[in-house]
């Protein structure tokens, strides 16, 4: 959680939780953000997957922190995470 909340610099640390609810900007839509993710090798969970109405834009994703026992590839799995936050994903949800 602390390691989280230090690279992502977003968040509150809860240190009895496996997980770390990333808020992302509001420019910043929720499956942009999950689809350059995954094409960048890190697998989030989409907020609107813990929403109870399908209406609710909850602005954020969950990263499970406990699946990944080597430290090392969670921290790099954080700072790309870190390095999206910055980037523009305008190209994510091309429209074809």
């Amino acid at each position: 959680q602390e390691l989280a909340a230090s690279i992502l610099g977003h968040g509150e640390p809860v240190k009895t939780s496996f997980h770390f609810w990333l808020r992302l900007p509001r420019e910043i839509r929720n499956a942009a953000f999950v689809a350059d993710a995954l094409a960048s090798g890190v697998s989030v969970t989409p907020g609107d997957a813990f929403t109870v109405s399908p209406d609710q834009e909850p602005g954020g994703v969950r990263i499970c922190l406990c699946a990944e026992p080597d430290e090392a590839r969670v921290r790099s799995a954080l700072f790309t995470l870190a390095r999206l936050l910055e980037a523009d994903h305008a190209e994510a949800l091309s429209i074809v």
